[in-house]
């Protein structure tokens, strides 16, 4: 069930409301209208969906799209962090579109997965993913979408930071603080395979 505000409290709801918005659009679906789906919401989701685009075939495939989303990450995280409530995305980056039918085949191959992934959640550990904390979680999301571009260099290796993203965006808006652990240990493993795999 969605929160009062209508935010979503798992991965499969997400994947539900992108869904929803992308079948409402034409022939294509920009990033502005993806992420107006959740605009006035909670932080969390914000961050998911660029992380989840990124990590989903065939949109993830696709060259550019895993920095895109890394800049939209760390404009939702930074604005996060200054207080605003509503993000803003600039122009040549909010009218970026990717094919309603990619969109559409992105999400369903996504849901078995958001499903089994919502099956390990719940509302654990909060006081490590709430006040303060999100802040914490926001600059290490904007810390890993900084290494996106670098990544996506390397085939594959761009889903490693957009892993991190996911499991963090997605422990902010369950209140999971066991959740927000395995996604810095996800950051911490991914960043330094990074650096593994660029020095090597």
């Amino acid at each position: 069930m969605p929160a009062a505000d209508g935010s979503p409290e798992g991965l499969a709801e997400v994947v539900d409301q992108f869904e929803e918005k992308a079948k409402d659009e034409d022939e294509t679906v920009t990033v502005r209208e993806a992420l107006d789906a959740f605009e006035g919401r909670t932080f969390g989701p914000l961050l998911i969906l660029p992380a989840l685009v990124a990590l989903a075939p065939p949109l993830g495939m696709i060259p550019g799209v895993p920095t895109t989303m890394g800049v939209i990450v760390i404009l939702i995280a930074g604005q996060y962090l200054a207080g605003r409530t509503h993000p803003w995305v600039p122009a040549f980056i909010g009218e970026r579109s990717v094919n309603r039918d990619k969109v559409l085949k992105a999400a369903s191959k996504s849901r078995p997965w958001a499903k089994w992934v919502d099956g390990f959640i719940g509302k654990r550990l909060q006081v490590l993913v709430e006040g303060p904390m999100e802040h914490v979680v926001a600059g290490l999301c904007i810390l890993l979408a900084l290494t996106m571009p670098v990544a996506e260099l390397l085939p594959g290796l761009a889903a490693v930071p957009a892993a991190a993203i996911l499991f963090l965006g997605l422990a902010i808006t369950a209140r999971d603080g066991l959740l927000g652990l395995l996604g810095i240990l996800i950051s911490v493993g991914g960043l330094g395979y990074l650096i593994y795999k660029l020095l090597v």
